[in-house]
């Protein structure tokens, strides 16, 4: 076989090799501006008009540490230089009129020997169409001003729409509806009761505002705390044939009560609003809340000790014996009571684009019917009521998150001569203005 001769084709492959050398020196030595959100940012929707968005430009030192093989590529093109970002006029969609460009749009870069990194921020508008684009030229000039092509590319910012807060431009009305459970968590953090609350908060005039609520709710009492040691007493009478004697058995035991009250209430207040700010105040506050309210008692026992044993054949010879009785053990049982609060508090309002909280501290006095007595007779259930009014302490926060209408409550309510009483609900919001589209993030009232 004959060796391959090159001159007898001539050496036809140089000249394109020399005409590509220049283009792979060139790709070797490029220059390098990097940004670190990518090549574009997407601004996810909100309620806001007008939103900021930040980008950061990082020009690399003069030698590249993650190429082993390669440990250098040539910046000197940059250094002395500006790295400059524009506005692409034609392919930004968005309303150009009101896009706020940063004073600053040219950067100094002075060495190459660290890592340069500019921050440019530009403010964008935002109105009810998906994907607005803001388009933005980014180029490089050397020491003398002459462009580098190498580094010039394109930054879109992609605006997502406007939700359609049915309050977000409004200040004089809040309507909402929360519907979820509670939870005991004295006993476990489990769901016990349907919860809801309608509300309605709105500005009257000036600083004076209102707040008028329908709302459905449990309240738990600890019952590690509601223990007492009472005495009891029984009675056996004879069941067998031929016996005759009465067992009389005296002693001590311990009741626990576990109560949970359901209120179904009105609530009223008037609110002053003492701070001025965008998103925080404060209010002073008056009202009553009335209501009615099922008290659930449920009853344990633990036997202490006996004190007293007697057995006879004739207990009428004992003295008070007409008055011997079991003593009754019942396990649950249920009533129903009225009860009226007024008071007066504060009240504190935060309220900005993705979080609502309502917290209110209130006091005053409470009128409600207070259970003196309760026996079962052959009849049936006996009870005895007194009227009774004493001073009250109650707590109340709700906080919202608004993009998803997500709420958790917490209350707490505190009388005189009961146990301290509290709740907490986990619930979904609903704007009741906007009905027709429930699963949409809510809003909340501006406070001015």
């Amino acid at each position: 076989m004959q060796p391959f001769n090159t001159t007898k084709f001539g050496n036809w492959w140089l000249p394109i090799l020399l005409s590509l050398l220049p283009l792979f020196i060139n790709a070797q030595s490029k220059p390098k501006i990097l940004i670190k959100e990518g090549d574009t940012l997407r601004l996810a929707s909100t309620s806001k008009k007008m939103v900021d968005a930040t980008i950061t430009f990082l020009v690399p030192t003069d030698r590249d540490t993650t190429n082993k093989k390669k440990n250098f590529f040539i910046q000197d093109s940059l250094k002395k230089g500006k790295l400059l970002v524009e506005l692409d006029q034609k392919a930004t969609t968005a309303d150009r009129s009101k896009i706020a460009l940063p004073v600053k749009s040219e950067f100094e870069i002075d060495t190459l020997k660290k890592q340069n990194e500019f921050r440019y921020t530009i403010r964008v508008p935002r109105d009810s169409l998906d994907d607005r684009q803001v388009v933005l030229n980014i180029t490089a000039k050397d020491a003398k001003g002459k462009l580098i092509n190498q580094t010039s590319k394109k930054f879109i910012i992609y605006i997502k729409p406007l939700i359609s807060y049915t309050l977000g431009g409004s200040d004089k009305l809040e309507l909402w509806f929360h519907t979820g459970t509670n939870f005991d968590l004295f006993n476990g953090v489990k769901a016990q009761e349907f919860f809801f609350r309608a509300n309605m908060l709105l500005k009257i005039t000036g600083r004076f505002y209102a707040q008028v609520a329908f709302y459905k709710n449990r309240y738990f009492l600890d019952g590690q705390n509601n223990e007492e040691v009472l005495t009891f007493n029984s009675v056996k009478q004879p069941v067998q044939f031929g016996e005759t004697l009465y067992t009389f058995t005296s002693g001590t035991y311990k009741r626990s009560t576990k109560q949970t009250t359901d209120p179904l209430a009105w609530q009223l207040d008037a609110l002053y609003k003492i701070t001025d700010d965008k998103n925080s105040n404060f209010f002073l506050s008056g009202g009553w809340d009335i209501s009615t309210t099922t008290v659930s008692i449920e009853n344990s026992y633990t036997y202490l000790d006996t004190t007293f044993r007697l057995q006879t054949s004739k207990p009428d010879t004992l003295p008070g014996s007409k008055n011997f009785g079991t003593t009754n053990f019942p396990r649950s049982f249920k009533y129903d009571k009225p009860s009226y609060n007024f008071n007066v508090g504060f009240m504190w309002i935060f309220n900005d684009e993705t979080l609502n909280v309502k917290t209110q501290l209130v006091g005053g006095i409470s009128s409600y019917s207070n259970l003196l007595y309760r026996q079962e007779t052959k009849g049936g259930t006996q009870m005895l009521f007194e009227a009774k009014s004493e001073v009250y302490l109650q707590t109340r926060v709700m906080a919202t998150y608004k993009p998803l209408g997500i709420s958790f409550g917490m209350e707490s309510f505190m009388r005189k001569s009961d146990v301290p009483a509290f709740n907490f609900t986990l619930s979904k919001a609903f704007d009741l203005k906007k009905l027709v589209s429930n699963f949409t993030p809510v809003s909340g009232l501006k406070i001015q």
